[in-house]
């Protein structure tokens, strides 16, 4: 566990610093990032998928409404990403960036103004006095 948090941090310090004082159109930081950190984001991303798919499945095999679209939107993000997608539905480009661009930021909204209120709410309290268990008394 140790080697990978230090890993993180020398690949984080070897980016920002190639990023920074050479410029992200460095070739070194081109070959770096092609070849190290568009491999990773896209595992992450397929496990991603992968694990809402199966979520889905699991959730539409109890019966209920709400999986059925979670499992419609995991498969047509997957047949987006893999390479014969637009061959097997050619809607599907489409119909995946109006849901990223729609219902997507809609909810992101609606959880930062929740966030945004519930931090104000809080940091309201403890300047009145009436929360304590924040500033430690």
């Amino acid at each position: 566990d140790a080697l990978s948090t230090s890993l993180l941090f020398i690949s984080l310090a070897v980016f920002g610093i190639l990023g920074v004082v050479k410029g992200t159109e460095f070739p070194l930081y081109e070959q770096l990032y092609t070849n190290m950190y568009i491999p990773m984001a896209t595992t992450i991303f397929s496990m991603k998928i992968f694990y809402m798919l199966s979520a889905a499945y699991r959730s539409v095999v109890a019966k209920r409404g709400e999986a059925a679209v979670m499992l419609a939107i995991s498969l047509i993000t997957l047949i987006t990403l893999i390479s014969v997608g637009e061959q097997i539905f050619p809607a599907a480009p489409a119909i995946l960036d109006w849901l990223q661009n729609v219902p997507n930021i809609a909810g992101q909204r609606g959880i930062l103004l929740g966030a945004a209120l519930g931090s104000f709410a809080t940091a309201l309290r403890t300047v009145l006095g009436y929360e304590r268990s924040n500033i430690g008394l």
